[in-house]
């Protein structure tokens, strides 16, 4: 049976405008799935600039995940810096009878955050493509850094939407965190019901900093609920981010906060991945690099729920640099996989553990002397990091 492993990892460290990773994470990842279904193709998103300011977000399918399609356009925007790069994020449900991709996007010349619907049948390759919709338009953007923003389908079929909005006070800019709610999960919901999760109007180092937002659903257990996850600045240390972690639960008219946890234990290095993961028992993990040498897995005990603090197992104790790297699950055998990649080594590096446990394999690597193909080497500095998808 068909299993997923999921995970993003650098190409090569942004030369464009910055050196640091995380400010254009999101804005430059390959974000890839395998069809679980039907002709059962290899699909990636990402976007090109073309070498112009016109940035065109594509697709492409592949029956191998090696030689792919021509490109599939699902937008265009044109923006001037390459910090401005479009941002999204893509999540799939299997319905049972066909595929559902959702799409989400930040247009940077229309300052909105845009959302569209894809299906993909049985019998097809390409994925029939929807009207785009807008979520949100005229989103104030005054910070000089690209936003961030995160899809889910909660197991009762209600899209949950994160997003960023700057404001200004006393002449300083900050960077909120917002939840929107889709009212089904169809082709045009209706996008409603905004909720703070972080005003950051505290923080004094708000500036030229964005989150790294991320979301996920929990299964049938926990229906109307979601896992809601940031990479945020910290108040008092310029290079250092926290992370946090909320859990929001649907009550048939808004969002209600059930538990919220935040790290603030040094930190995790501006720069350096938070990734989650919902095990089979519906309790919640994340992968970070925290801001000394150590990489961790971090487990909350609870199911549905990061009441208390987390279990933390070290991955390992070497890391130097940053580090790019993501935890997935093969939902199959319920496994965990963390693969990471540290700018002072050649070679990717991953563990697997039981996602009911906290014991994690011996380390094993992969070389990465892989020729990556259908991008140019111009192409490739646009390229911040890679999503991967293997096939069990």
């Amino acid at each position: 049976m068909l299993g997923l492993r999921w995970f993003e990892m650098s190409l090569n460290e942004v030369t464009s405008g910055t050196d640091d990773i995380g400010v254009t994470n999101k804005g430059n990842n390959r974000s890839c799935f395998r069809n679980p279904r039907g002709r059962k193709r290899f699909y990636q998103f990402y976007n090109n600039d073309n070498g112009s300011d016109v940035h065109t977000f594509y697709y492409r399918w592949s029956e191998d995940g090696k030689n792919w399609s021509a490109n599939q356009e699902i937008d265009q925007d044109d923006v001037t810096s390459f910090a401005n790069n479009i941002v999204f994020d893509v999540k799939i449900h299997d319905t049972g009878t066909l595929l559902d991709v959702y799409i989400v996007w930040f247009h940077e010349g229309s300052i909105t955050y845009h959302y569209r619907k894809g299906t993909i049948g049985d019998t097809a390759d390409t994925i029939t493509l929807g009207t785009i919709r807008t979520i949100a338009s005229s989103v104030s953007h005054s910070i000089a850094a690209p936003m961030s923003l995160a899809i889910a389908r909660t197991d009762n079929a209600r899209l949950v939407v994160g997003v960023c909005e700057d404001q200004t006070l006393h002449g300083k800019d900050y960077r909120d965190i917002l939840l929107l709610t889709g009212s089904n999960d169809g082709d045009n919901p209706t996008w409603a019901n905004e909720t703070v999760v972080l005003d950051s109007s505290g923080s004094t180092n708000n500036e030229d900093n964005t989150p790294h937002l991320g979301l996920e659903a929990f299964d049938s257990s926990f229906g109307d609920r979601v896992l809601f996850y940031a990479r945020i600045p910290q108040s008092t240390l310029p290079s250092s981010h926290s992370w946090a972690v909320w859990v929001y639960t649907w009550n048939g008219s808004s969002l209600t906060q059930e538990t919220t946890y935040t790290d603030t234990g040094g930190g995790t290095t501006k720069g350096n991945p938070i990734s989650v993961v919902i095990g089979s028992d519906d309790k919640v993990n994340l992968f970070v690099k925290g801001g000394g040498a150590a990489s961790d897995h971090e487990k909350f005990g609870t199911a549905g729920s990061v009441t208390g603090s987390p279990t933390n197992t070290q991955i390992d104790s070497v890391v130097s640099g940053i580090m790019i790297g993501s935890m997935s699950i093969n939902r199959t055998t319920n496994d965990l996989y963390i693969f990471y990649f540290e700018t002072s080594l050649s070679n990717i590096k991953y563990k697997k553990s039981d996602d009911t446990t906290t014991s994690w394999s011996t380390t094993f690597e992969i070389p990465t002397d892989i020729t990556i193909t259908g991008i140019s080497s111009s192409q490739r500095d646009q390229v911040g990091a890679i999503q991967l998808a293997v096939e069990e």
